[in-house]
Parts: C-alpha cells; sequence; structure tokens
C-alpha cells in the first residue's frame, strides 16, 4: 500500500501519467480450482481480521457474473489497481535526481570517470535539487540544509554533515556488468571496497547490492535454496481480437470488449494486462478487414495489445524455470502455454491455438515474446539491510535490497526506499540508531533494528 501510494504521488505530483502509461483500471484474481477459491476467502477473512483490508475493499464475482461480465468461466474476485510501464518511471525518476526536476534544459557538463560512455550531467546545483527532491520524502529533515544549498555552515556536534548533498554527483554507466567485489588493498583507508567490471575498477565506502536474480554471483553465500535463487519467466505481447468497451467497441458474449483491469490467475502462474494505446492510434486505423456489404461499428477501432507473463508450470523438465540464469532463451513449452492460455480463458477474445503448432503459426496474434530472470528467496520475501558474511556477521559498508520473488513492482520501491535512510543514517549519523517505517514489513529486514 505504501509503495502504490509513494508512486503514485510522485507520478501526480510531476505530470508523469501520460508518459508512464498510467492506467487505474483495478486488478482481477481467477480461481481455477475450488481449493484456489476457498483458500483466497480464508486469506481475505484473515486479512479483514488483521486489519489489512476491509470487506468494501474486495469485490468476489460468481462464475456466472465473471462470464456475464468479462467472458472467463471461473469465480473471481477484485480489487483496486494499476498498471504503468516501469522502465519509464525509472526513466523519468532518474531525471528528476539529475535535473532537478524543474522541467527545463539545462547546460550539461560531462563528468569524466575513465569511461568515455560517462553520460552528461547537470550542474551541481541542479543536481542537488534533484536528488532533495527525490529524498525529501524519506530523509530526516535535520540532515540537510535544504534552505541554502550553496552555504556551507559551521560543524554541528550533533549534525556533522549540514549539507551533505552538496558534493554528491550522480553518473549512470550502462553495459558496465559488476564482476566482483573485493576489499581495496591499495586505499582502504578511504575506499575500503574494489568493484571489478570490464571497463576498470571503481573504489567505494559504501555498495548497494541491487543484483536481484544476480546476486550470488557477487555474493556466492547467498546461492542455493537459502539465499536468493535465479528463475527464468517468460512473456509474450498478443493482440486481441477485440477492443476497448470504453473506447466504444461494440460486441455482446464472446464478441464482447475488453476492460482496463490488470489479471492474474491459476494461482499466480500467469499475470497479465492490456496496453494502453493512444487516441491518435487507435482511429482511423481499422487492423480487421470488413466483410463486403458487412457494416462493422467497430471500424476504425484498434485491438489492444495485452502483455501476459507465466507459463512456468508447463515446462517439460518441471522445474518451473528455476537456477535458471540466461535471458536469451526461449523456453518451447512457456511459449506453447503462453499462446494457448488467454483463448482458453477468455474463448473469442483471442487467438485460439488448440490442436496448431502455435511456434509456426502467423495467426496467434503475438508480437513480441521474451524472457527475464527472476529472483526468488525460500520465504518469498526479500532480503533489505545490511549484508551479512556466511557467518551471520556485517559486513561493513555493504548492503542489499533483492530477491523479490517475481512481485518487485509493488516492493522495490519501498525498499529501496527504507534501505536509502538506513544508509543516510550510517554515513552521516553513525551513533544515532535508525528504525525502519512501520509500513515496512519486519521479515523482510537481514538484521534486527
Amino acid at each position: 500500500e505504501h509503495t502504490t501510494t509513494a508512486i503514485l504521488s510522485l507520478i501526480e505530483k510531476y505530470g508523469w501519467a501520460d508518459y508512464v502509461d498510467l492506467v487505474e483500471g483495478g486488478h482481477c484474481v481467477l480461481l481455477f480450482s475450488e481449493r484456489e477459491a476457498r483458500e483466497a476467502k480464508e486469506d481475505w477473512k484473515k486479512a479483514i481480521e488483521a486489519g489489512i483490508t476491509t470487506k468494501d475493499q474486495v469485490q468476489w464475482l460468481t462464475t456466472e457474473e465473471t462470464k456475464q461480465e468479462y467472458g472467463a468461466f471461473y469465480p473471481m474476485y477484485r480489487t483496486g489497481g494499476h498498471n504503468l510501464w516501469p522502465l519509464k518511471l525509472v526513466t523519468r525518476m532518474f531525471e528528476l535526481a539529475r535535473d532537478g526536476g524543474s522541467g527545463n534544459k539545462q547546460e550539461t557538463e560531462t563528468v569524466e570517470a575513465n569511461s568515455k560512455d560517462a553520460i552528461p550531467l547537470p550542474a551541481s546545483s541542479n543536481l542537488v535539487g534533484g536528488m532533495r527532491k527525490l529524498f525529501s520524502s524519506f530523509l530526516p529533515s535535520q540532515q540537510s540544509n535544504p534552505t541554502n544549498q550553496n552555504t556551507k555552515t559551521k560543524t554541528d556536534p550533533n549534525n556533522q554533515r549540514p549539507d551533505a548533498l552538496d558534493n554528491y554527483q550522480l553518473i549512470l554507466h550502462t553495459h558496465t556488468a559488476v564482476h566482483s567485489v573485493h576489499p581495496n588493498e591499495e586505499d582502504s583507508s578511504s575506499f575500503q571496497w574494489s568493484v571489478h567490471t570490464p571497463r576498470g575498477n571503481v573504489n567505494a565506502k559504501y555498495i548497494v547490492y541491487a543484483t536481484n536474480a544476480y546476486t550470488s554471483h557477487l555474493l556466492p553465500h547467498l546461492s542455493g535454496p537459502d539465499g536468493i535463487v535465479p528463475v527464468r519467466g517468460q512473456a509474450i505481447a498478443i493482440r486481441a481480437k477485440v477492443g476497448y468497451t470504453d473506447e466504444g467497441w461494440k460486441g455482446e458474449g464472446d464478441h464482447k470488449g475488453l476492460s482496463r483491469s490488470g489479471w492474474s490467475g491459476n494461482e499466480g502462474f500467469e499475470y497479465w494486462f492490456p496496453r494502453p494505446h493512444p487516441k491518435s492510434v487507435h482511429q482511423h486505423q481499422p487492423d480487421h478487414q470488413k466483410l463486403d456489404g458487412d457494416e462493422d461499428p467497430n471500424d476504425g477501432l484498434k485491438r489492444p495489445l495485452i502483455i501476459l507473463g507465466g507459463a512456468r508450470e508447463t515446462l517439460k523438465d518441471g522445474g518451473y524455470g528455476m537456477y535458471e540464469t540466461d535471458d536469451s532463451v526461449l523456453d518451447p513449452g512457456a511459449s506453447r502455454g503462453l499462446r494457448v492460455f488467454l483463448g482458453h480463458v477468455f474463448p473469442g477474445k483471442f487467438p485460439s491455438m488448440d490442436g496448431r503448432d502455435e511456434r509456426q503459426s502467423t495467426e496467434d496474434g503475438v508480437e513480441v515474446e521474451w524472457s527475464g530472470i527472476m529472483g526468488f528467496t525460500k520465504s518469498g520475501d526479500p532480503f533489505v539491510g545490511r549484508v551479512k558474511d556466511a557467518n551471520g556477521e556485517e559486513i561493513k559498508g555493504q548492503y542489499i535490497a533483492a530477491g523479490y520473488t517475481g512481485h518487485g513492482m509493488p516492493r522495490a520501491y519501498g525498499c529501496a526506499e527504507a534501505l536509502a535512510s538506513l544508509i543516510w543514517r550510517d554515513i552521516f549519523h553513525p551513533e544515532d540508531s535508525w528504525s525502519p517505517p512501520e509500513w515496512l514489513p519486519r521479515h523482510y529486514l537481514t538484521g534486527i533494528f
């Protein structure tokens, strides 16, 4: 809930909604079996008892109600929810931190970092303003001097860095894989860690492992079932056979249009949501053939793309994609499972590939297919906090936020926010204790605070 509120607030404040394709369509969960439906109801009742949700925040639909409204033959429940384009959101957040969020083009200077690929950066005053805008929601106000960014003040024994952001710079190095992290043998007093990359080494005082599925490559003791297990997921973008009802699509039964809802089903193995398309695109660009002599009321309406992920349960080896780290591979079993799924669940609304060779068909509606590597933990919860070694001892100057078990969207932002406040405290006020935010589940933390 905190992550959703914080992200929506950020989007609204800076007017990013159109750019990030924000859609408030709710979230629907299809219940494929009696056991799944029973357990969902039990979880809902327990959540109400615990004060996590209220009765009016979840609406339950019978199989018949689901069929009438959505065209699927399963019971379901629906809640509030949004979807957006994550990379676009992260891009805007980066630009805010880099440019100060003024919305105006600034003269930039290139910061050399022993790399021809260093990105242009604005003057430091703009950068500081941007960092403050991004951090102001969770960093203690007494740790900076927001009223005068360029004025140095005398050192206060209770505040050793009154304007700590003045000397910060933000540099993003893409295509720079980290191969290993070692103690810095040359200058351990100033920079205790050496980060090794193909483009050279970077010496650092503090390191954050936001490496999710690949964390065990750098921290070998986090490999295996007690650490973070890489799991390959697969997704497609498939074109629907019907349009959006809120854009004027006319149809009944199997030909009824789509809503803007995001979805999941089959115990969460499959998850999907429709992509928005601009008004200028769906008007005057019919993407279907109209029969001679027939008047099609949907002429000129674009059929949306649906982003569908999952089908790990269909893999022939029964391994659910676990311990797979190569995201250049597409599993044939998952490819078939994804192509069949929506046509089976929503008859008539998507291409039905039953009985055909889906990988060879040109009528499967799939326009893009890809895979990616997720980071799973045994508990299903991420690791957030200071890094511990194999003996359970904290490693000075190293932190982690990783292991989201396929649920990074509702978790990563809040985990990063909490971790940033911990790091800030450790750097500038190490003598003080740190209290996690009330909204952060305590079982996410790597240590006791």
